[in-house]
């Protein structure tokens, strides 16, 4: 299996999720998938299974948690949620990667405000 590098965007689903875990997908509709940017390394993303990602939402809103993120040829527009870093098993959450950032000020920048989280 191929895992993602940090700077991939992925989709994995978001199921099950429960109290103030993001949705904003349809599971009756058959869409628990959504989009998300991976900042874990890629040693630690193969080595374990897992990785460390940054939900992307939908909606765009002017908030101090959300940066707007474009990437048209991997059909990301959205906001990434800075408070939303979970780690998910990438095999289990059946992920699949579907681009990498071409910005890398703004990826440097996100990941600036992920190490302020920890």
């Amino acid at each position: 299996m191929d895992y993602p590098k940090q700077g991939d965007f992925v989709f994995m689903s978001a199921e099950p999720h429960a109290g103030h875990e993001i949705g904003g997908h349809d599971p009756q509709g058959g869409n628990i998938r959504r989009p998300y940017l991976v900042l874990s390394r890629d040693s630690f993303n193969s080595n374990t299974g897992l990785v460390y990602a940054m939900a992307i939402s939908s909606k765009v809103r002017e908030s101090p948690i959300r940066e707007r993120i474009v990437d048209l040829e991997s059909g990301i527009n959205g906001d990434l949620l800075l408070t939303r870093v979970p780690q998910y098993d990438f095999q289990a959450r059946d992920g699949k990667i579907i681009g990498h950032i071409r910005d890398q000020s703004k990826l440097e920048k996100v990941l600036d405000i992920f190490k302020q989280i920890f």
